[in-house]
């Protein structure tokens, strides 16, 4: 997704949550419904912030220095990428 479309998708949740805001301070009967809309759009917002943050965080590659164990059957030949790290 570009900046731009999701520039114009961050701005239509936050016109829907508005919208819906407005209807639930006007006193509209569906409650029920207009509260889960706006729970809708507001992970709708949250899933869009947190894909752009996932495009934009720089990839950091495995801490090649951790120490390595060998998975059960694998013979001391194992390529490194087939060793598992230990947890600390």
């Amino acid at each position: 997704m570009s900046g731009g479309e999701y520039q114009r998708e961050v701005e239509r949740c936050r016109r829907e949550m508005a919208e819906v805001e407005a209807l639930l301070r006007a006193g509209h009967p569906d409650i029920d419904g207009l509260c889960l809309a706006l729970h809708d759009w507001a992970q709708e917002l949250r899933i869009l912030e947190r894909e752009r943050e996932r495009r934009t965080e720089p990839f950091t590659p495995p801490d090649a220095s951790a120490p390595c164990v060998r998975s059960p059957g694998q013979g001391s030949g194992a390529p490194a990428a087939d060793r598992t790290p230990i947890a600390d």
